[in-house]
């Protein structure tokens, strides 16, 4: 993978996610709550050959998508009806049991 396809694979998986925060997180406080739904992947739990640096992007995602979580309750005072956490976990135990490939 060359500099350039890092860059757009970090800038598209994880910087857009970066950005969005600022405008994101004011309106929900304006409307008092909102969802958001960050697209991971299995790579972020299960790693495949030769994709080192979008797995490791899918990773980002999915721990950014904790992390906000933590600190959108914080923030907005709103505990999310399924917690990332619960959620990451339900789907690592289902996922990991079944063979890849």
């Amino acid at each position: 993978m060359t500099e350039a396809e890092f860059d757009r694979v970090m800038a598209v998986n994880v910087k857009s996610i970066y950005h969005s925060i600022p405008v994101i997180v004011p309106a929900f406080k304006s409307r008092g709550g909102g969802s958001i739904i960050n697209i991971a992947s299995i790579g972020a739990m299960r790693p495949r050959p030769g994709l080192v640096w979008y797995n490791a992007s899918k990773a980002a995602v999915a721990n950014v998508g904790i992390s906000l979580s933590l600190f959108l309750i914080a923030t907005l005072n709103r505990v999310p009806e399924e917690p990332t956490l619960k959620l990451e976990k339900r789907f690592a135990s289902s996922t990991l049991k079944k063979p890849c490939g």
